[in-house]
């Protein structure tokens, strides 16, 4: 049937986890308190966009399709640079391969970007996320053996992201994510396309 899959979650991120959420948590609110010092970093963008996704591996086998959405804080240093930092949740439904379950993933990252350059209204920026993956999953799986109905385990991703600027303090852009959901027995890559839009200063830049 669909075979064996991931029976518990990872073990060792579940402490790394617990303090990339606090430092999700804990950044926004220390960025205003930099705002008097031109070393600090200050809020860029926030970025929303509809996520289409293939899985492969292990979860290829409980998932053929995937749909969701991304949420994308971006903040970036005072000074002049290419460099940023963004907070990424990302969220996915699953199209199950078994008939009366259901899968949701939602991962947390957080991740360092880089801008390539500008051209005219164009941009291009990529990007390296990092973080702890919260699965749901519900239904009868058979002989698939999921021993837990909620499981952690870790998310990696790399993307590349077009952006066009349509206004001063707005872009739509095309993002292509490439990533892998790392548990205990095994790992599932993951490749998804996401269409969305870019508002704030970020967007401008």
């Amino acid at each position: 049937m669909v075979g064996t899959v991931f029976r518990q979650s990872a073990r060792i991120p579940r402490r790394a986890c617990t303090l990339l959420l606090l430092a999700v948590l804990l950044l926004p609110a220390a960025v205003p308190a930099a705002a008097d010092n031109r070393s600090g970093w200050q809020f860029e963008s926030l970025a929303l966009s509809a996520v289409a996704a293939l899985p492969g591996g292990d979860y290829g086998r409980l998932s053929e399709l995937a749909g969701g959405g991304s949420l994308q804080a971006e903040f970036g240093p005072r000074s002049a640079s290419r460099w940023g930092l963004s907070l990424d949740a990302f969220a996915l439904v699953h199209e199950t391969t078994v008939t009366g379950t259901s899968l949701f993933s939602l991962a947390l990252h957080i991740a360092p970007s880089y801008r390539l350059g500008s051209w005219d209204a164009l941009y291009a920026l990529l990007q390296l996320g990092y973080g702890p993956v919260l699965h749901q999953s519900s239904g009868d799986w058979g002989d698939c053996e999921i021993a837990e109905r909620r499981f952690i385990g870790n998310s990696i991703f790399g993307a590349v992201e077009i952006g066009d600027r349509i206004t001063r303090g707005a872009t739509i852009f095309l993002r292509s994510r490439y990533g892998a959901i790392v548990e205990e027995r095994g790992v599932g890559p993951l490749a998804a396309v996401e269409l969305g839009a870019r508002l704030g200063r970020g967007a401008a830049r």
